[in-house]
């Protein structure tokens, strides 16, 4: 579920102000050992995406680990390494600076227009999500 939070107040002229803060809830990281490293997807128009690895690099998992609350980007992982989805792809050759605070901010082919298969779906391994691999395999 996408959770949007508001915060409002009053400006010297009594004006409303609603400013969006958006939650890593629009995000998540699936198939991993934690939720700090998996396949990427994200949310948009009701449903769970993946994001295609073409052009996948280490700033667009920068955005992302950023985003999800992880820490830095350790690795990305291509080919579907953590599993094929199965529902759309929503985003396709992701180009990020790095700066971004939302994956959705970097510049990308727009949600849905791709030429991919799921077999290309991106991933991640967060700073954060290190630790969880470690545990895991302990």
């Amino acid at each position: 579920m996408l959770f949007k939070v508001h915060f409002s107040f009053i400006t010297p002229n009594k004006m409303f102000l609603f400013l969006p803060f958006c939650c890593k809830s629009d995000i998540r990281l699936v198939n991993g050992t934690g939720d700090c490293n998996g396949k990427v997807e994200i949310y948009q128009d009701g449903q769970w995406g993946t994001v295609c690895d073409d052009g996948w690099d280490i700033n667009d998992a920068e955005v992302v680990c950023r985003q999800m609350g992880c820490g830095r980007a350790v690795s990305i992982h291509s080919s579907a390494h953590f599993g094929q989805g199965t529902g759309p792809i929503l985003l396709d050759n992701v180009h990020c600076v790095g700066s971004e605070r939302s994956i959705t901010e970097c510049r990308h082919n727009g949600f849905g227009r791709t030429n991919c298969h799921h077999g290309e779906d991106a991933g991640v391994t967060c700073s954060y999500g290190m630790w969880q691999s470690s545990q895991h395999h302990s």
